[in-house]
């Protein structure tokens, strides 16, 4: 398992930060949910959202992370299952894998349904159930995924399943296309004040990539927040994979002081930079030498624009893109 994918396990154990990533998504910061409606998904529910397909892949697949939103606490089945999809990279086939998982949930319920209604089919005089293959009024348990993006680079991937399809000439059949939208929740297009209500560890997370995608100094930022100083090692992790900036979190460590990490960071990046401008001014200093070593051989000794060349390389030790600037071949 990834840093990321971690740190992301880490963030979605708690029921509270499931219902605020909800709430900040299809409720645009309305409460529509709260922790005591999240529950974690029955073996049967997790299932019916795992597929291979045997023919193509063994690998079995399933959401970074599903729970179950209870809306009716008397009837279990009245629920909605819902996956979060964390994505690091934009998706140019997100709307069809979203609409590719649906259909299979549903499929998987299909079938199920048939196998427990089976001995009832073949006592059914009702042509339109047996040429169905399930009973009137049959119900489904509702399916929904959240993506998250957590990335640097804007997304430019389409959110519209129909974004995927060339423009029909006739107008009309747009009416009758399937209309699946990605819910997708993107940390720079959330209201600060919306982020600032949610769960502690998503709050921290969900603000470091809001100051990325926005293009703001981490130092900055660490500076303006100072309660986002210390970080779960763990979530430390994911937060390299978040904001791209590969500073060191060591095992022992409970907590990253952030601040910390990112001083040592930049010190580490001048010290390399001194080192390198050092060689630089050295590898200046050898090829002005070189330079009047050349005019000497050149002038006085009249010597072939060739053996200077040679002599160059083999006293100054000179790259050829070097013994250009210094001494062309005419």
């Amino acid at each position: 398992m990834s840093n990321f994918d971690t740190a992301m396990k880490m963030l979605f154990e708690s029921d509270q930060a499931v219902a605020d990533v909800f709430n900040a998504c299809v409720g645009k910061g309305q409460r529509l949910i709260d922790a005591s409606m999240v529950r974690p998904a029955t073996e049967r529910e997790l299932d019916l959202i795992r597929h291979s397909n045997r023919k193509w892949h063994s690998q079995e697949r399933i959401k970074d992370v599903v729970r179950c939103i209870k809306w009716n606490q008397e009837d279990p089945d009245d629920c909605l299952l819902l996956g979060l999809e964390n994505q690091l990279h934009p998706h140019y086939l997100m709307p069809w894998r979203l609409q590719e998982s649906y259909h299979l949930f549903f499929g998987r319920q299909l079938r199920s349904q048939k196998r427990s209604d089976k001995g009832k089919q073949k006592q059914s005089n009702n042509s339109a159930e047996f040429l169905s293959g399930c009973p009137k009024g049959t119900m489904f348990t509702r399916a929904l995924t959240i993506v998250i993006y957590w990335g640097v680079e804007k997304w430019d991937a389409p959110v519209r399943l129909s974004e995927m399809f060339r423009p029909p000439p006739i107008k009309a059949v747009r009416k009758y296309e399937l209309k699946l939208t990605c819910p997708l929740l993107i940390p720079a297009k959330i209201p600060l004040k919306i982020i600032d209500g949610m769960e502690k560890f998503l709050k921290i997370a969900l603000k470091y990539a809001w100051a990325m995608q926005n293009k703001r100094s981490l130092q900055t930022f660490i500076e303006e927040n100072p309660a986002f100083k210390n970080v779960p090692r763990d979530l430390a992790k994911g937060l390299v994979e978040i904001t791209g900036i590969m500073f060191e979190t060591k095992d022992e460590q409970e907590t990253v002081n952030m601040s910390n990490a990112l001083q040592e960071l930049i010190d580490d990046g001048v010290k390399e930079g001194r080192k390198e401008g050092r060689k630089e001014g050295r590898k200046e200093e050898r090829e002005q030498k070189a330079r009047k070593f050349a005019a000497y051989l050149q002038e006085v000794q009249a010597m072939p624009v060739k053996k200077v060349r040679s002599t160059l390389r083999k006293w100054f030790r000179l790259a050829t893109e070097d013994l250009d600037k210094i001494c062309p071949l005419l």
